[in-house]
């Protein structure tokens, strides 16, 4: 009896410590992340408490409630591996950062810090949440094969959305009174995005296609497209600039439009490229 007694103390104590540990990741695997955890550090093994909250190992990593960055020159995530995965499951990256003006015409306070930054990271992902209130750009990304889909991003001092890399997709996210730019893309997918009252072009791609999206009221141009570029099927109007602005400076490469709707933009409808189809400027199938 005292045996038996002795076996089942020692298992009700092996469940309480079990009970008691706080893992780190969730059971599928997901490294989680929260306020708490940010100012605790230890997120990866090079994360020190406080922001930026360190990801520099490959994974996927999910946002469990709101991160609250202290100021405007403070970074919240700087991702500093390849391979990740950072799904913020919903939930905000807030910094102290509101823009003004629809377009923008000031942001305040100003700022050096990035909601997510990657700097010469490959295959990384962003996805499912906010990004509001920083000082630089919502999320700066510089290397290739970069997905970023399904964010809302505003409110922040630099661009919205500003990926360097080429061979990336940009996908069904709002950038709404940013600073500069609402999305600056290298050579990239752009496709289903919104881009409001930015206080400079609302979609800036230097290559790849743009299709599919809505740019208004921003104060340059609703899409300014470099070199070898195709822009189908998008919604600009509205904008203190063009509709459309082509700007080739590569020798030898040529942009084309096709489906696309332009209407009320300040400077004019299209400047530049080759109409590969029929467009619509101001109402009028002949575009320019």
């Amino acid at each position: 009896m005292q045996i038996s007694n002795l076996h089942t103390a020692s298992w009700a104590l092996a469940l309480t410590l079990v009970a008691l540990v706080k893992p780190s990741s969730a059971v599928d695997g997901v490294i989680e992340i929260n306020h708490s955890k940010a100012l605790a550090g230890g997120v990866t093994p090079s994360d020190t408490p406080g922001y930026p909250v360190l990801i520099g190992l490959p994974g996927s990593y999910r946002l469990t409630g709101n991160l609250n960055v202290p100021d405007a020159n403070t970074t919240g995530i700087e991702i500093d591996s390849d391979d990740v995965t950072l799904d913020l499951n919903g939930f905000a990256i807030l910094g102290s950062v509101t823009c003004s003006g629809e377009p923008v015409t000031s942001c305040a306070p100003a700022g050096s810090g990035y909601g997510v930054y990657a700097f010469n990271q490959i295959n990384i992902t962003v996805r499912n949440g906010t990004v509001r209130g920083m000082g630089a750009s919502g999320i700066a990304i510089s290397r290739s094969s970069t997905q970023i889909e399904d964010m809302h991003v505003s409110h922040n001092g630099g661009t919205g959305i500003h990926q360097y890399g080429v061979g990336s997709t940009i996908r069904r996210s709002i950038t709404t009174k940013n600073g500069s730019a609402g999305i600056m893309a290298g050579d990239a997918s752009l496709t289903d995005n919104v881009s409001l009252w930015n206080g400079s072009h609302g979609i800036y791609a230097s290559g790849g296609t743009v299709q599919g999206n809505t740019s208004a009221r921003n104060a340059g141009s609703g899409i300014l497209a470099r070199n070898a570029i195709t822009v189908n099927q998008n919604a600009s109007h509205t904008n203190e600039g063009f509709g459309l602005l082509f700007q080739l400076f590569v020798p030898n490469t040529i942009g084309g439009y096709a489906n696309n709707t332009l209407s009320n933009n300040t400077a004019g409808t299209v400047s530049g490229g080759v109409q590969t189809g029929i467009n619509v400027c101001n109402n009028d199938t002949t575009c320019p």
